[in-house]
């Protein structure tokens, strides 16, 4: 007899967007955050894994491909005062069971305020934190057991990826 293996749990990846203005140093800043979850959130769409892509004011439809693009494009940055572990809850409480979270983040989200996000996920779950810096090389640190990595440009995001768990 011949056993298979089959993936025993759906991926599920949360694409968390920080969208506070007071994490970024300019509104191109901003826009690569926006465009780099938006290209995440569109490439696991069309992988067809199960996606959970929100920000701190609100959730991207996930009904086709093109209504959350459309819903990326009105993501305006927030003046308020939000504590920013904040976000790490919210992708806790939508997606339980998620397999992978991904924030995406400004130059001036602190490594205190990323490891206090990443504390409020499920314990076995992939963090990662996409720095999003204008002009900057892509590079990878961590936090704890956060991966985090650092770009400059919507080109080098496959490569900031690739640099992901090594």
């Amino acid at each position: 007899m011949v056993r298979q293996f089959e993936e025993t749990r759906r991926s599920h990846v949360v694409v968390a967007l920080d969208n506070l203005a007071e994490h970024y140093a300019s509104d191109d800043e901003f826009e690569l955050a926006v465009s780099v979850a938006a290209s995440i959130s569109g490439q696991t769409f069309r992988e067809e894994k199960e996606l959970t892509p929100f920000s701190f004011d609100g959730r991207q439809s996930t009904g086709t491909l093109r209504s959350m693009m459309d819903d990326y494009t009105v993501v305006e940055q927030l003046r308020d005062r939000i504590s920013f572990h904040e976000l790490g809850q919210k992708a806790a409480d939508l997606a339980p069971n998620a397999s992978a979270v991904m924030m995406i983040v400004g130059p001036h989200t602190t490594a205190r305020e990323l490891n206090s996000a990443a504390n409020q996920l499920p314990i076995g779950v992939m963090a990662v934190a996409i720095r999003c810096v204008d002009d900057a090389e892509v590079k990878r640190s961590a936090i704890g057991s956060l991966d985090v990595v650092t770009l400059g440009s919507l080109d080098t995001l496959a490569r900031a990826l690739r640099a992901v768990g090594r």
